[in-house]
C-alpha cells in the first residue's frame, strides 16, 4: 500500500505501471484520471497550484496523469485504483510548460514534462510531470494572476501553496500575512535566540504551576473549532485535561524532545492511518497555547496548564471518510473513530508526562456538534469495515441528539493508555446505543477490553 519515492521512480523508469494499483497517494504523488483542461482559468490555477506545492517542498514530486484513484475508508488517503493510459499527441508538454512559467514566479527550475509509454503497450502511456525539489533560493514558489487593467499589465493576485501528506494546500489570506510579516523560515532564524533564551531560563527558576480554575473548556473548543471552520458544521471534540494546577514545561521550547515539536510530529499508529498528524508547524497562541491545523478537517490545541482540545471535521474529510452515505444520514467510519480515539490518548500521555506537577486525576472529554445538519444524522454501524452489515448499512444506529458531552474522570495511578482510549470509545458506542461488547477493533484481554491496536495497524 505505502509507496517511497524510490519504488515510484523505479516503476516509472521501467515503465510498470500497473505495480502502481493498491498503491496511495503521498506527499510526492499526486495522480489524475485526465489532464488538467488549459482552456480556462480554474484548470490553469489548478495546474499552478498543484507544481507549486511540490516545488515548496523538499524532494518536489510527481504528477502522474491516466491514474484513477478512490477514497478507501481503510487508509487517510485516496487508493489508485485503475491505470488509463492514452496515446502520446492528447496532451501538449509545451502548452503546460508555458502555463507553469506564466502562473508561478519564480520559475520552478528543471520541470521535466514527458509522456511515458506502458511496457504492455507502448502506443498508449501516462503523462507525467516531474517537480524536483527547487533550490532554497528561488522558494517560495507564488501562484501569480496577471491581468489586463486599461491597457496596462499589473501583476495584482499571488497566492501560496505547499504539498502536505496527499494533499496541495492554499495558504489562507491571514496565512500568508503572517508569512510576509514574519518570514516564512522565521522558526529557523530565530531558532538560535529562543535556545539561548531557554538556557537562561533552565538555569533559573522553572515556571510556576498557573495557580487558576485552568483554561476555560468550553471558550477553547469554540476557539479550536473557528480555527478550522468547524463551529457550524459537523465536528468531534476530544478534550483532556488534570484535576489540578500544573504547567507543561517544555511546550514553548524547540529542543528537539520537546513537547512543541511532538505536537508536529506526534506518535502514529500505522502510515496513511487517522491520527493526529498535520504535519504543520505549531504557532505559540497569545501565549496560553500551541496550535497545529489541517485546512479545515483538524485542529489541535495544546494549552500551558495542560488542556489539550483536538477537533476533526465530522463529516466525510475525516470522521465519515470514504463511508456509503446516504440521504437520510453519514455513515462514522469506525477505523476512523478507534485511531483516532487512541492516538489522542497515546498523545495525551505525553503531555502528562511533561508536566511540572502529576495530577492526581485527569478528566477525559468527548463532544459532538452538529449531528443532525441539514436534516441528516450521523450514525453508527457496530461491526468491522467489509462486513456485511457495514456494505449493506443494516443495524444502523443514529445519534439520539445533535450535540453532546461526556466527561470521564481517572486517577493517575490508573491511566494507561490501552485502557484509557477504550474507556472513551466506549463512552461514545454507549451515546449511540451500542453495547461495549459490539464495538469493532476491540479486543478481551482477561478481564479488560481494548481497543486491537494490531488489527489496526495490519489494515
Amino acid at each position: 500500500m505505502d509507496l517511497d519515492i524510490k519504488e515510484l521512480e523505479s516503476i516509472i523508469n521501467n515503465r510498470d505501471f500497473h505495480k502502481l494499483l493498491g498503491k496511495v497517494e503521498t506527499e510526492f504523488l499526486e495522480c489524475k484520471k485526465e489532464g488538467y483542461n488549459l482552456e480556462n482559468e480554474s484548470s490553469k490555477y489548478e495546474l499552478a497550484k498543484d507544481v507549486s506545492s511540490f516545488g515548496n517542498v523538499k524532494k518536489g514530486g510527481f504528477i502522474l496523469i491516466g491514474i484513477k484513484t478512490k477514497k478507501r475508508e481503510e487508509h487517510f488517503h485516496d487508493e489508485i485504483r485503475s491505470i488509463h493510459p492514452f496515446n502520446q499527441n492528447l496532451y501538449d508538454p509545451r502548452k503546460y510548460k508555458s502555463i507553469i512559467e506564466k502562473w508561478i514566479y519564480p520559475k520552478p527550475v528543471n520541470i521535466e514534462i514527458k509522456w511515458h509509454p506502458t511496457k504492455v503497450n507502448p502506443q498508449k502511456g501516462i503523462f507525467i510531470i516531474k517537480i524536483p525539489e527547487q533550490p532554497q533560493t528561488r522558494r517560495p514558489l507564488l501562484i501569480v494572476r496577471t491581468i489586463l487593467e486599461s491597457g496596462k499589465r499589473s501583476e495584482i493576485v499571488f497566492g501560496y501553496t505547499e504539498r502536505k501528506q496527499s494533499e496541495n494546500i492554499p495558504k489562507s489570506a491571514i496565512e500568508l500575512q503572517q508569512i510576509l510579516r514574519d518570514g516564512l523560515y522565521y522558526s529557523d532564524n530565530l531558532d538560535f535566540r529562543l535556545r539561548a533564551i531557554e538556557s537562561i531560563l533552565q538555569e533559573g527558576v522553572k515556571p510556576p504551576a498557573i495557580s487558576k480554575e485552568f483554561s476555560d473548556i468550553d471558550e477553547g473548543i469554540n476557539e479550536t473549532l473557528d480555527a478550522v471552520n468547524l463551529k457550524l458544521e459537523r465536528a468531534i471534540i476530544l478534550s483532556a485535561y488534570p484535576d489540578s494546577p500544573t504547567n507543561l514545561e517544555t511546550l514553548f521550547s524547540s529542543d528537539t524532545d520537546s513537547l512543541k515539536q511532538k505536537l508536529e510530529n506526534p506518535p502514529t499508529i500505522r502510515k496513511s492511518g487517522f491520527d493526529l498528524r498535520t504535519l504543520d508547524m505549531a504557532r505559540i497562541v497569545k501565549g496560553k497555547f500551541c496550535r497545529v491545523k489541517h485546512v479545515e478537517r483538524k485542529a489541535i490545541d495544546l494549552y500551558r496548564d495542560g488542556l489539550l482540545i483536538v477537533a476533526f471535521d465530522g463529516a466525510e474529510d475525516f470522521l465519515c471518510w470514504a463511508a456509503p452515505q446516504e440521504k437520510e444520514g453519514l455513515r462514522i467510519n469506525p477505523v476512523v473513530l478507534a485511531e483516532s480515539v487512541y492516538a489522542f490518548v497515546l498523545f495525551y500521555d505525553l503531555v502528562i508526562k511533561d508536566m511540572s506537577n502529576e495530577p492526581k486525576k485527569i478528566n477525559f472529554r468527548v463532544d459532538f456538534r452538529n449531528l443532525n445538519l441539514n436534516g441528516r444524522m450521523n450514525y453508527l454501524i457496530p461491526f468491522e469495515l467489509g462486513g456485511i452489515q457495514q456494505i449493506f448499512g443494516k443495524n444502523k444506529y443514529p445519534s439520539p441528539d445533535e450535540n453532546w458531552t461526556n466527561v470521564a474522570e481517572i486517577g493517575r495511578k490508573k491511566f494507561s493508555v490501552d485502557n484509557k482510549a477504550f474507556d472513551v470509545l466506549k463512552e461514545i458506542y454507549l451515546y449511540f446505543g451500542i453495547e461495549p461488547e459490539k464495538i469493532p477493533y476491540t479486543k478481551e484481554l482477561k478481564t479488560k477490553r481494548l481497543i486491537d491496536i494490531e488489527k489496526i495497524k495490519s489494515i
